[in-house]
């Protein structure tokens, strides 16, 4: 039960505060690269994205990568061993689907100008902090690195 009321809670603060808030930002002229990081969650709060916006996703260009069950040190591993196991999902806006393939996180992070990450812990350690605090820090230094004006949720 926890785990469902987890998977809630941050489905709800992603549609309620993150997406809106960028979507008031966003112009076709000012085009927005969100990569969102996780896992199933990740998923879960990615696809519902295009219905949020009501299909008018022009201003967005939505990916996200997933390991499934995957937390934030399983990201690390991936991301600093350029692991090319790592789903890979792109929304194309022509076709209103969502297109699948399996990278290397450089593949993506060179890819596009990113302004957005979207990070997720997994389940079993949502709300320890002790669970995400080294490895969140780290995984932001090196998205810094890569992208230093992107924002974080």
């Amino acid at each position: 039960m926890n785990e469902i009321k987890t998977r809630v809670m941050s489905f709800l603060l992603a549609l309620v505060v993150v997406f809106p808030m960028i979507a008031q930002q966003a112009t076709e002229t000012t085009k927005r690269y969100i990569l969102g990081i996780g896992n199933s969650f990740t998923q879960d709060m990615m696809t519902q994205v295009p219905n949020i916006l009501d299909k008018d996703t022009a201003c967005f260009d939505l990916n996200y990568l997933c390991i499934w069950g995957g937390a934030l040190n399983d990201q690390l591993d991936y991301i600093e061993n350029d692991k090319p196991e790592y789903l890979y999902f792109h929304y194309d806006n022509g076709q209103q689907c969502w297109t699948e393939d399996t990278v290397s996180f450089s593949q993506v992070i060179d890819s596009r100008n990113w302004n957005i990450f979207v990070l997720q812990q997994s389940a079993q350690y949502s709300g320890i902090f002790g669970t995400i605090r080294g490895d969140l820090t780290h995984l932001l230094r090196l998205l810094d690195a890569k992208c230093p004006n992107a924002k974080h949720y």
